[in-house]
């Protein structure tokens, strides 16, 4: 038989396996040809079973397991990747213009703002995960004339038009709190005590 003949014999009965295991569906992990002795022709073997002028062939529905693939390369992170709190980032004291050093207190003078001691939770500001702005801790300010700005939030932290606070004063009274587009923690009106408390106040850039 030439190299013709074989490959086209080799075709011929993968195709009709193919239709046969797709007729005989589940069952039997083999389907049965016969294919006639004299000119190769193939068809379905009837309840397993050829004529005498036939050849039966068995051929398995599914062939040995092949190896392995490679490993295929890292996929990019999906967008609902977890994604933390940033930590919060502590307000210093003054050095110079608070306007010129964001994240530190205001005040000139001697009379600064500054956090109102160890018993306190020290002033700070950080971002949760979906981009809010949180404010904590307890800011004080030394006796006298204050500035009415506490701190500078830095580029970033800063809302895009004033937000405005109700918050406490250590006395039990309230007082307003605005936030500027320049970052300033602002007091419009001098507090009645000397400290005042930034938790809770949040907004979103």
């Amino acid at each position: 038989m030439s190299w013709r003949l074989t490959f086209l014999v080799a075709v011929a009965i993968v195709a009709i396996a193919s239709v046969a295991i797709a007729a005989q569906g589940g069952g039997s992990k083999n389907v049965v040809l016969c294919a006639t002795k004299k000119g190769g022709d193939l068809r379905l073997a009837s309840k397993g079973k050829c004529s005498k002028g036939e050849r039966k062939l068995t051929i398995s529905k599914q062939g040995p397991k092949g190896d392995p693939g490679a490993t295929g390369p890292q996929g990019a992170p999906g967008s609902d990747a977890a994604v933390q709190a940033e930590p919060v980032r502590t307000v210093t004291p003054v050095s110079g213009s608070c306007v010129a050093s964001p994240g530190t207190f205001c005040g000139g003078g001697g009379l600064n703002w500054s956090n109102a001691g160890s018993s306190s939770e020290p002033v700070g500001f950080w971002k949760d995960p979906g981009g809010v702005v949180h404010l904590e801790g307890t800011a004080e300010g030394s006796p006298g004339a204050l500035d009415p700005d506490v701190f500078i939030l830095p580029t970033g932290y800063r809302p895009a038009a004033q937000r405005q606070f109700v918050i406490p004063t250590c006395s039990g009274n309230f007082l307003l709190l605005e936030i500027e587009p320049d970052g300033a923690v602002h007091l419009p009106s001098a507090p009645d005590a000397p400290c005042v408390s930034l938790d809770g106040v949040n907004f979103r850039p």
